[in-house]
């Protein structure tokens, strides 16, 4: 093993730093440890060369009520297998001023976790970058988990490049009570095979600033969901945003879900290319006592073949006073419903819109409910 440690209350003003060569066999862990209440000022850098071979584990592990004014860089070359994972833990009460960055190789295989866990009551001021290159295969999940009571000032990023296959599930996980003043991006490039759910679960109390914004590029084969689900009482000022490319294949569902006693005041934006195929449901379930002051629009391009539902479904109790709008492109092929169901006592201050292109044949219904009670005060239109 390769053992580094520091005792609490350590200032570190200089770096850290582990390379490693081209076509190496690592069977040993790489162990970090950095006490409580320390101040680093220098870069944890971790560098491993092409063609390698990791039989062990990479561990980083630093204390709570650190100062972290430095990056924390992983990079891992072309061609390599890891058979075992890469762990970053921050304690509780810390300050992040510096990115954490993992960087991974075209062609890589990866068996084993990435888990990157940040404590409860943290700052963080500085991006999560994690990049996986061309043509990689990933059999094991990326987890990132944020403890409650956080503050996000920097974006969380993961891309994934073109031909890759990813076998395993991305997970972000933030606590209650949190703020978020930047944004999630997901990014998964052209002609990719996603076997793994994307998971993004926002605690209850949650303050939004900055956008989610899942894309995932054209002709790719998405064999499992899309999950993002955020808590009662969440307070929503930025949009979430799913773009997905040109001649993809959908065999499993989009899934939102929004708890209750939230106030939404950005868009959800769903938007599909041309050529697709839909076996798979997109589902927007938004909780009772919500009020809506932005639009849901969900976007499906020319040429596309929809063999699942399209289904959004809004709790008792809740204002909208921001439309819905469903658009379907030319050509397309409808063989399962789209369904629009609003509970009761609501007031709809915004249109419903759905708009069918020409040249469409319908198999299936378009049904909208809206329950007991209900005041509306602006059109549903429906136009094919």
């Amino acid at each position: 093993m390769i053992n580094i440690s520091y005792r609490h209350g350590t200032n570190l003003f200089a770096d850290i730093n582990i390379s490693i060569g081209h076509g190496t066999n690592l069977f040993a862990d790489i162990n970090i440890t950095i006490g409580h209440g320390t101040n680093l000022f220098a870069d944890i850098n971790i560098s491993i060369g092409h063609g390698t071979n990791l039989f062990a584990d990479i561990n980083i592990s630093i204390g709570h009520g650190t100062n972290l004014f430095a990056d924390i860089n992983i990079s891992i070359g072309h061609g390599t297998n890891l058979f075992a994972d890469i762990n970053i833990t921050i304690g509780h009460g810390t300050n992040l001023f510096a990115d954490i960055n993992i960087s991974i190789g075209h062609g890589t295989n990866l068996f084993a976790d990435i888990n990157i866990s940040i404590g409860h009551g943290t700052n963080l001021f500085a991006d999560i970058n994690i990049t996986i290159g061309d043509g990689t295969n990933l059999f094991a999940d990326i987890n990132i988990t944020i403890g409650d009571g956080t503050n996000l000032f920097a974006d969380i990023n993961i891309s994934s490049d073109h031909g890759t296959n990813l076998f395993t599930d991305i997970n972000i996980t933030i606590g209650d009570g949190t703020n978020l003043f930047a944004d999630i991006n997901i990014t998964i490039g052209d002609g990719t095979n996603r076997f793994a759910d994307i998971n993004i679960s926002i605690g209850h109390g949650t303050n939004l600033f900055a956008d989610i914004n899942i894309t995932i590029g054209h002709g790719t084969n998405l064999f499992a969901d899309i999950n993002i689900s955020i808590g009662h009482g969440t307070n929503l000022f930025a949009d979430i945003n799913i773009s997905i490319g040109h001649g993809t294949n959908l065999f499993a569902d989009i899934n939102i879900t929004i708890g209750h006693g939230t106030n939404l005041f950005a868009d959800i934006n769903i938007s599909i290319g041309h050529g697709t195929n839909l076996f798979a449901d997109i589902n927007i379930s938004i909780g009772h006592g919500t009020n809506l002051f932005a639009d849901i629009n969900i976007t499906i391009g020319h040429g596309t073949n929809l063999f699942a539902d399209i289904n959004i479904s809004i709790g008792h109790g809740t204002n909208l006073f921001d439309d819905i709008n469903i658009t379907i492109g030319h050509g397309t092929n409808l063989f399962a419903d789209i369904n629009i169901s609003i509970g009761h006592g609501t007031n709809l201050f915004a249109d419903i819109n759905i708009s069918i292109g020409h040249g469409t044949n319908l198999f299936a219904d378009i049904n909208i409910t809206i329950g007991h009670r209900t005041n509306l005060f602006a059109d549903i239109n429906i136009t094919i």
